[in-house]
C-alpha cells in the first residue's frame, strides 16, 4: 500500500510539472505565426511554441499573416501562457491568453492556422474552428489546396 501512494504523488508531481503554473509576461518578440518569445516581469525569457496548432510557415501563403495577426494582437502586451510541456527543441508549449482570449484559437477561428490534429485529436473548439473557417474560405482556406506546414517542411528537407 504504500508503495501505490509514493507512486500516485510521483505520477502528480510529473503531471504538475509538464503543465507547470500560469506565466505572466510581456509578449517581446513574435518569431513567427506560431512562436512567441515572452518576458516575465523578473526578467525571465521564454519561447513559446502555441499548442495545438501549426501555422503556415514564414514563405509559404499566410504564413506573414499568422506573424502579422500576432504581432497586432499580442506584441508588447502582457499576456497569460498556459504551459502544456517542451517540444523537441527545447521550447515550452503553451496556450497564450490574451483579454479572455485564446490566441491559440483565435488564429485558428480567423484562417491563420491549421488545427494540429496529430497533437490535439480531441479539441472540439480548434475542429470546428477550422471547419468553420474552411467551409467560408477564409485565410489560407481561400487556396484551393492549402499545404499544411508539416507537409511543406517535408518538402523543404
Amino acid at each position: 500500500m504504500p508503495n501505490k501512494i509514493v507512486q500516485i504523488i510521483i505520477l502528480l508531481a510529473i503531471s504538475v510539472s509538464l503543465t507547470g503554473a500560469e506565466i505572466a509576461g510581456t509578449a517581446i518578440k513574435i518569431i513567427d505565426g506560431d512562436t512567441v518569445s515572452i518576458q516575465e516581469t523578473s526578467g525571465n525569457t521564454y519561447r513559446i511554441r502555441l499548442y495545438e496548432i501549426d501555422a503556415p510557415e514564414k514563405r509559404q501563403p499566410y504564413g506573414l499573416a499568422a506573424k502579422l495577426y500576432l504581432a497586432i494582437a499580442i506584441s508588447g502586451k502582457t499576456v497569460t501562457v498556459l504551459p502544456r510541456g517542451n517540444d523537441q527543441y527545447g521550447r515550452m508549449i503553451g496556450e497564450i491568453i490574451f483579454e479572455e482570449k485564446n490566441i491559440n484559437s483565435e488564429l485558428v477561428r480567423n484562417g491563420l492556422a491549421w488545427h494540429y490534429r496529430a497533437y490535439a485529436p480531441n479539441d472540439r473548439i480548434l475542429a470546428e474552428n477550422e471547419i468553420s473557417v474552411r467551409t467560408a474560405k477564409i485565410g489560407l482556406w481561400n487556396d484551393p489546396q492549402p499545404i499544411p506546414p508539416w507537409n511543406y517542411r517535408k518538402g523543404k528537407r
